[in-house]
């Protein structure tokens, strides 16, 4: 495990603080382990490692797997495949064939959701949040990365299906793709993308444009 100081170690922080009145607003407190932090201009967490999926599905896997990687107690992508359920609902398990073409919504993924309790398990906190950039930023601000939802293609428009299972409603975004989010400054955030393992620089327009069609979902995890 890596103790709160030695996480404070790992993060590079630039530029003035800036206390962020509205970071909890509409989510409830974080977990108490997890001290809210200020914003800062500009963080970047260092060491992070590229990891890439197994399986043409499995991006959520293989996303969360990478941070527990940097934590060092890995949960492998072959952890969440066993442990994770199937369920036409995605916040419920994985929906579709793992093997699946990309892109559609019958073949499709997981949610946040369905990936913690296996964090949990593995003896993670594993917080899902939405809507929250200014969240997102001060799990940063503690060292945390982040895994987030979004859609693949820049300035692609995409449609969004709601479907319902055992009376619930959940939408459905064709090209749901997840990254890691591992640092952030004015202009845009620092991603680790696992279809290719690569690490990018994203502005925060096209960000969270492709963010929101989740409604900002995230998942942190840390120890």
């Amino acid at each position: 495990m890596i103790s709160m100081l030695q996480r404070s170690k790992i993060v590079r922080v630039v530029g003035c603080f800036s206390v962020v009145a509205m970071l909890l607003g509409g989510f409830g407190p974080m977990p108490a382990s997890q001290p809210a932090q200020a914003a800062q201009d500009e963080v970047l967490i260092q060491g992070f490692p590229s990891v890439e999926q197994w399986y043409n599905l499995d991006c959520e896997y293989a996303a969360a797997a990478s941070v527990t990687l940097y934590w060092g107690n890995v949960v492998s992508q072959r952890d969440f495949i066993r442990e994770v359920p199937s369920s036409p609902n995605p916040h419920l398990g994985f929906r579709g064939d793992i093997n699946g073409g990309f892109g559609g919504i019958n073949d499709y993924g997981v949610y946040a959701e369905a990936l913690a309790p296996v964090l949990e398990r593995h003896g993670y906190n594993a917080v899902t949040f939405y809507g929250g950039v200014s969240r997102l930023k001060s799990y940063m601000a503690a060292g945390d990365p982040v895994v987030v939802w979004i859609t693949v293609g820049k300035n692609v428009e995409r449609p969004v299906y709601r479907k319902s299972y055992n009376g619930e409603t959940f939408k459905l975004v064709p090209g749901e793709h997840t990254l890691v989010v591992y640092g952030y400054d004015d202009g845009g955030v620092h991603v680790m993308d696992v279809g290719d393992g690569g690490f990018y620089y994203t502005d925060w327009d096209s960000f969270l444009r492709r963010w929101s069609y989740f409604d900002q979902m995230a998942l942190a995890i840390y120890p």
